[in-house]
C-alpha cells in the first residue's frame, strides 16, 4: 500500500475482530478498499490477503515482554491497546495495565487504563528479590520493608522476620493505592 492509513478504532473495527470476553483477536476479511494502490490490482491483493490471513489470530507475536504484538499496515501495534480502542472506540489515553499481571490475556475485563504513576503500583515481584517477599530486603540483620511512592523510596518498617516486614508493607501498600495485586509472584 502506498499511502499511509491512519490508524483508528474505526478502521481496526474493520479489519480485526475482537471478542472482549476471551481477549482473542482474528483477522477479518479485507476488502479491496485497503490495497488501493497496491502493485497489483486492488481486488487481487485483496483475494490473495484474504486466503492467507482472514480468519487467523491477529496481533499474536509475543514480545520480549510478555505482551501480544504486531502490525497493521506496517505500523507496530500492542494488542492491549488495539483491544481497548476497538471495544472503547478510542485509543487509551495512558498505558494499559493488565489487571492480574498476564500481560497476554487482552480479556476487557482485565484491562484499566491508567497513568503510569498507578500502572507501577500493580507489579509482580521483582525477579531479583532475595527475601521471598515483595519490597523487604535484609540489611544488618534486619529486615526492611519498603514502598516507592512518587518516586522515592519509603522505608515503612524494620523487622527481625521477613514476613514481620512483610505483613506490615502489605498493610500500608493500601494507604498508598497500590493494587492488591502489588507484588504478587
Amino acid at each position: 500500500m502506498n499511502r499511509p492509513v491512519e490508524i483508528t478504532p474505526a478502521v481496526l473495527r474493520d479489519l480485526i475482530s475482537y471478542d472482549p470476553e476471551t481477549g482473542d483477536m482474528v483477522w477479518k476479511e479485507r476488502p479491496a478498499k485497503f490495497f488501493i494502490g497496491a502493485k497489483r490490482d486492488g481486488d487481487w491483493s485483496a483475494k490473495q490477503w484474504n486466503s492467507r490471513l482472514a480468519g487467523k489470530p491477529a496481533l499474536a507475536s509475543v514480545a520480549a515482554t510478555g505482551c501480544l504484538n504486531g502490525s497493521v499496515f506496517a505500523q507496530p501495534l500492542l494488542a492491549h491497546r488495539v483491544a481497548w480502542a476497538i471495544y472503547h472506540g478510542e485509543w487509551p489515553k495512558n498505558e494499559i495495565d493488565h489487571i492480574n499481571g498476564n500481560r497476554a490475556d487482552n480479556r476487557i475485563v482485565n484491562l484499566r487504563d491508567v497513568p503510569r504513576s498507578l500502572n507501577v503500583k500493580n507489579c509482580k515481584r521483582r525477579k531479583d528479590n532475595t527475601s521471598g517477599f515483595a519490597g523487604v530486603y535484609r540489611y544488618k540483620n534486619r529486615y526492611l520493608a519498603h514502598l516507592r511512592i512518587n518516586g522515592k523510596l519509603k522505608i515503612v518498617a524494620r523487622c527481625d522476620t521477613p514476613e514481620e516486614a512483610f505483613a506490615i508493607r502489605e498493610q500500608e501498600k493500601l494507604k498508598y493505592g497500590f493494587h492488591p495485586n502489588h507484588g504478587r509472584d
